[in-house]
């Protein structure tokens, strides 16, 4: 008997805390829709193009080499003479230096080349760790790091953990041109199981006789709606979309025994209806309709299958992100 009322005590109790995560759930996928319908946006002024693009994966799941790997993402963009940090990776293993550090000292880039940071969003495998997005700070290692006064664009507020001291983050609230043909998303809402309310933003970058290169950190507010954004801020078409598509179906890089965490936390939709087959194929027709040059996905967030499935759509315009394999434009 004992037992018994044990079990029902915890039966009670998993679906209570269901009914608390499904109200929420409810709530901010409502915050989120109402954001994007009465959110006015317009063509960014004035804002110009590069002439070449050459992006970097630091950090990433998949690399070549003894170059270092993990689930998290970080890359250098080259945009004629600007160069910028995506993101900073995960440093699952708390280290210094951590992958990304190793990694930028074996291809030879120096911290001191770079001219600014952009955080997609903070989540850990973006910020540097579990622990920096709990404070809502960055690290890009365990260890002192010297930004030397260098701006950290970021679509929620961000501080400096202790490790890189003299960065300076800045609150992206709008659509912003940080350089000529480089633009700033600004704060995309998506609605999360388990994580809530989220935002994050994307990089796009003006490509002169080619047209807009999307580089996205994990694509939680999904394709559509941040290629619209893109469309939105600038006149010109889709040339490249690269970065995450956020779709762990049949396999994930974060798992918890059969558990798929990537699976269970990154969707808008309770875990009984998780992301499957049928997201790929439907991001698959999305992309399709822009008509792209390029397609270049992270494996950080999405698996081998899926990746499988953009190769045998897109062929050879299709590649699989790797840490150490240069993406030009």
């Amino acid at each position: 008997m004992i037992f018994f009322y044990f079990f029902l005590i915890i039966g009670l109790l998993i679906v209570c805390a269901l009914a608390v995560l499904w109200t929420r759930l409810k709530d901010t996928n409502k915050r989120v829709e109402k954001e994007l319908r009465t959110t006015p946006i317009q063509l960014l002024d004035n804002p110009g193009c590069i002439k070449r693009l050459r992006l970097l994966p630091l950090v990433d799941y998949y690399a070549q080499g003894n170059l270092a790997s993990e689930a998290g993402v970080s890359y250098l963009i080259q945009a004629d003479d600007i160069r910028l940090l995506l993101d900073v990776g995960a440093n699952e293993k708390k280290v210094h230096p951590s992958p990304l550090v190793a990694n930028m000292e074996a291809l030879g880039v120096a911290l001191s080349t770079l001219d600014g940071i952009v955080i997609s969003h903070v989540h850990q495998d973006h910020v540097g760790g579990i622990q920096e997005e709990k404070k809502r700070v960055f690290s890009l290692s365990r260890g002192e790091v010297n930004l030397q006064s260098m701006p950290v664009w970021a679509p929620d507020e961000l501080g400096c953990s202790a490790y890189n001291p003299g960065a300076r983050p800045q609150y992206v609230q709008e659509p912003v041109l940080i350089e000529k043909g480089i633009a700033l998303t600004g704060p995309l809402p998506a609605s999360l199981f388990l994580l809530g309310y989220t935002i994050e933003q994307s990089l796009v970058i003006n490509v002169e006789n080619k047209g807009l290169v999307v580089v996205m950190g994990c694509g939680h507010p999904t394709l559509p709606v941040i290629l619209d954004r893109a469309k939105q801020m600038f006149d010109e078409p889709i040339y490249a979309v690269i970065g995450g598509f956020h779709l762990p179906v049949k396999g994930g890089r974060m798992n918890l025994g059969p558990l798929n965490l990537q699976n269970l936390v990154g969707s808008d939709r309770m875990p009984w209806h998780h992301l499957d087959e049928k997201d790929v194929f439907e991001t698959i027709k999305v992309l399709r309709q822009e008509a792209p040059n390029l397609v270049a996905i992270s494996p950080h967030d999405s698996s081998d299958w899926a990746i499988t499935q953009f190769q045998q759509a897109f062929g050879s315009r299709c590649v699989a992100i790797k840490v150490g394999q240069a993406i030009a434009i």
